[in-house]
């Protein structure tokens, strides 16, 4: 009988268990896993006890940590490639329940365009990955005059994979993909691709391409409305996300805004689509991005790379403007770790004023809409929840409430910011653009009688007219300016029109503001603003008008 002799207390004589040779496992290792299982775990010495009581406690551990990762003991991608009705337009809470429903907890890896990143993303907790597609061209066998080549990712000249390689490796790694076409020869073929392993398909996938031209850019946009004709004819379960190209001046004007609004609305789209905006420009301009979305339903994607200089406060502001289960953020890690910590803690980042702007938005509950339906077609109203737009002179928003204004009263105040942008390219007369009406009268469409005019013009003319006076009772121009922060107020006997402007109107949140002008006009004796109601209205189809924040205090 052959015994294994330990230090401290002996346990006693083992049975021998007889091995073959063959099995290549010592007599002496096998006899102490007798010990073990004859014997008791008792019976070891304390050092082998320590240590196998580490290696249980260390493997709960690790059984926990992969349970809560994967949210059940098999691996997560396994769970989403297993389910058939998942298709690549699939939300990305949906298909992602560990972001709890709130878009700032996707994770994105961004630039996959070297095999290094893409090993590192697929390793990752990354749940989207970002790359860059373009079109490497080839000298045609045949002679033909047709473009011939493959889609690559990352540019041509040190790309180190077609998409098709790349898209071998990742298809099966249970992350979303976002595909950005840098060239609009590269859609069609990726396309193609995608729809010969559609049975595969059961991840999000984005096409994504950058369809008008940022200001100051200095790189051509994709054909828009090629890149959304190919996108929704031949791959319609797939989601869309555009964009503009980089922007080296700072904001989206609201031009800007409303040539993405015409062209996605030409479209018959019915695919979920994104508007990507770059971070360090959307800062400047959460309204018209606001508005933007509104009007075509669709979500947003703030992108920043490592020299971007969005901040905390930032990505605060905007996400807090936005749906949080529409808006996700491709940001450098380091800023998105600080941001989901202090997501929900805006007391921390935001005085009281600006905590108070920061729930203001326009509540279209409090105001009626009207359009003349013999001229519906050149008259629009596109209420958002951060701005109003107006297109013709019969397009008209009412304040519901019937302001009454005793002589004790404190002052009634209406605030908000107006831009006024031409949409022909006629000339425009001096006094085309908004105006806001505080009327007496309830009958018809608004106009001089019975009430007061603030116009802000085209050509920055300021005005304060009534019906029952021949002349313009106050006027102020603004040289070179086409938006106004306002504030009318009645105080007694007496309106007051204080004007402030901005160096830039595409950067009218970021608060830098001047006190430009202040107009003040005498009531008339035979209007008395003590029961009044407000109206806004265009005075020509050539402009657009657009509030921005629009307040009745």
């Amino acid at each position: 009988m052959s015994q294994y002799r330990f230090k401290g207390r002996s346990p006693g004589p083992v049975p021998h268990i007889p091995l073959k040779k063959e099995e290549g496992i010592r007599d002496k290792d096998m006899n102490v896993v007798a010990r073990i299982c004859l014997v008791g775990f008792q019976s070891l010495p304390k050092p082998m006890r320590k240590y196998l009581m580490f290696q249980m406690v260390l493997g709960m551990v690790l059984l926990f940590i992969w349970y809560r990762f994967n949210h059940g003991f098999l691996p997560k991608y396994w769970k989403k490639q297993s389910n058939p009705g998942l298709r690549p337009d699939i939300s990305l809470l949906e298909y992602f329940p560990e972001a709890k429903g709130d878009g700032a907890n996707i994770q994105w890896a961004h630039g996959i365009i070297s095999k290094k990143k893409l090993w590192e993303a697929l390793n990752s907790d990354a749940m989207m990955l970002q790359t860059d597609i373009y079109f490497k061209k080839m000298e045609s066998l045949t002679g033909n005059s047709s473009v011939v080549g493959v889609p690559v990712i990352g540019h041509p000249s040190f790309s180190e994979m077609t998409f098709e390689d790349w898209f071998r490796q990742v298809k099966s790694s249970g992350k979303g993909l976002k595909l950005d076409f840098k060239d609009l020869n590269a859609v069609q073929p990726t396309i193609q691709m995608l729809q010969a392993v559609k049975e595969e398909l059961h991840l999000p996938i984005w096409l994504s391409a950058e369809i008008l031209k940022g200001h100051g850019s200095r790189v051509d946009p994709i054909d828009g409305n090629a890149f959304l004709d190919i996108c929704s004819k031949n791959m319609p379960t797939a989601a869309i996300s555009v964009g503009w190209t980089k922007n080296r001046l700072k904001g989206y004007s609201w031009q800007d805004v409303f040539q993405m609004f015409r062209l996605i609305m030409s479209h018959n789209l019915v695919q979920p689509m994104t508007i990507s905006v770059q971070g360090d420009t959307m800062r400047y301009s959460v309204p018209q991005i606001k508005w933007l979305c509104d009007m075509t339903d669709t979500d947003l994607l703030v992108w920043a790379g490592p020299q971007s200089s969005i901040t905390l406060r930032d990505l605060l502001r905007i996400r807090h403007k936005f749906r949080t289960t529409g808006a996700s953020f491709d940001i450098p890690d380091i800023l998105h770790r600080d941001f989901i910590k202090e997501k929900s803690n805006l007391a921390s980042h935001f005085n009281k004023d600006e905590m108070d702007a920061l729930i203001q938005h326009f509540n279209s509950d409090h105001w009626n809409s009207i359009l003349d339906e013999i001229t519906a077609n050149s008259n629009k109203l596109y209420l958002g929840s951060q701005a109003v737009v107006f297109k013709g002179e019969r397009s008209v928003l009412i304040w519901k409430q019937t302001i009454s204004h005793g002589p004790g009263n404190a002052a009634v105040v209406t605030t908000g910011i107006a831009h006024v942008l031409s949409d022909s390219d006629e000339p425009n007369l001096p006094e085309h653009g908004l105006e806001i009406y505080l009327q007496t009268t309830k009958e018809g469409f608004p106009n001089e009688s019975g009430g007061v005019r603030c116009l802000f013009s085209l050509n920055g003319d300021i005005v304060i007219s009534a019906s029952s006076v021949p002349i313009k009772i106050a006027k102020s121009v603004i040289q070179n300016q086409s938006c106004f922060k306002f504030a009318i107020s009645v105080s007694g006997n007496v309106l007051s029109l204080q004007v402030y402007t901005v160096s830039d109107c595409r950067r009218t949140s970021d608060g830098h503001w001047k006190d430009t002008s202040s107009l003040k006009m005498d009531l008339p004796k035979d209007i008395q603003l003590s029961s009044y109601r407000i109206v806004v209205r265009m005075n020509t189809s050539k402009v657009f008008g657009i509030l921005e924040d629009l307040r009745v205090r």
